[in-house]
C-alpha cells in the first residue's frame, strides 16, 4: 500500500499547476488605480467563453455616464487575435455604479488584457493599463477531478484489498 500512496503523491505533484488555476468568484486585477480625479478597481472572472470584467469607479461628483470603460485582450502566444468589449452600466452599489464587460475567450491560456478608460466627451484616454490574465475553463478539468477523487479511490482500493484478504482466509482449500 505504500507504493500506491507514493504514486498518488507524485501524480498530485505533476498536476499542481493546473490545480492552482482560478476557479470561483471574481478576483481583483487592478485596485484603486488613479485616473483623472478618480480611482478605479477592476475585478475579473476569466473563464473561457464568458470572461467577465467588473469596473468599480470611485470619486466625488462621479457621474454614471462620464467615462467609457473598455477591455481589449490579445493572447500571449503571439496570435493576432484581438478581442474587445465595452462595459455596460450595471447596478448602483454604495452610491457608485458598477460596469460589466464580457469577452468570449476561445481558449484557456495567458492573455494580455488592456484596460482603457476614456473621457466620453472628447474620447481622451485617461487610463491605459495592460495586465496578464490566465483564462481557465469553468469548473474543474479532468486532472482536477482526478485529484479530487484520489482520496476516495485510495480508500476504495484499501477496502477491496481488505475484503479480498478476508475471503482468502475464510475459503481454505480442502
Amino acid at each position: 500500500m505504500i507504493k500506491l500512496s507514493h504514486f498518488a503523491f507524485w501524480i498530485s505533484l505533476l498536476v499542481i499547476s493546473e490545480v492552482l488555476a482560478h476557479e470561483g468568484p471574481p478576483y481583483p486585477i487592478l485596485v484603486d488605480k488613479k485616473f483623472s480625479n478618480y480611482k478605479i478597481s477592476v475585478w475579473t472572472d476569466p473563464d473561457t467563453d464568458k470572461g467577465t470584467f467588473l469596473f468599480y469607479p470611485e470619486g466625488e461628483n462621479l457621474k454614471s455616464d462620464d467615462f467609457i470603460y473598455q477591455i481589449k485582450a490579445t493572447p500571449q502566444s503571439g496570435a493576432p487575435e484581438i478581442l474587445s468589449a465595452l462595459a455596460m452600466k450595471g447596478e448602483q452599489q454604495n452610491g457608485y455604479f458598477t460596469y460589466t464587460a464580457t469577452i468570449p475567450f476561445p481558449k484557456a491560456m495567458l492573455w494580455n488584457v488592456r484596460i482603457l478608460i476614456k473621457n466620453k466627451q472628447n474620447n481622451e484616454v485617461l487610463l491605459d493599463q495592460t495586465l496578464s490574465v490566465e483564462v481557465t475553463t469553468p469548473g474543474p478539468n479532468r486532472t482536477e477531478t482526478l485529484v479530487y477523487l484520489m482520496p476516495f479511490l485510495l480508500v476504495g482500493a484499501i477496502w477491496i484489498k481488505v475484503v479480498m484478504k478476508k475471503r482468502k482466509k475464510t475459503a481454505r482449500p480442502m
